[in-house]
C-alpha cells in the first residue's frame, strides 16, 4: 500500500497488460507524482516482451 513503484506505460504493441484493478487504481491516486492515463504499478503487471516504461520524476 506504497505506490513508489509507480510508472508509466509508454507502450504495450501486444495489448498484454491487464486493466488495473480496483485496489490498484485507488493506490495510484496517492502517488507522489502526477498520475496520468497510463500510470500503472509496476508491481502489478506481469513482465511483458516489448512493453516499455517511462519512471516518473519522483516517487515519495
Amino acid at each position: 500500500m506504497c505506490a513508489t513503484c509507480h510508472v508509466y506505460v509508454v507502450e504495450d504493441p501486444a495489448g498484454a497488460l491487464p486493466p488495473p484493478t480496483p485496489d490498484e487504481d485507488a493506490l495510484l491516486d496517492g502517488t507522489a507524482a502526477e498520475r496520468r492515463p497510463n500510470s500503472r504499478l509496476s508491481c502489478q503487471l506481469p513482465a511483458s516482451d516489448g512493453v516499455i516504461l517511462q519512471l516518473p520524476d519522483r516517487q515519495t
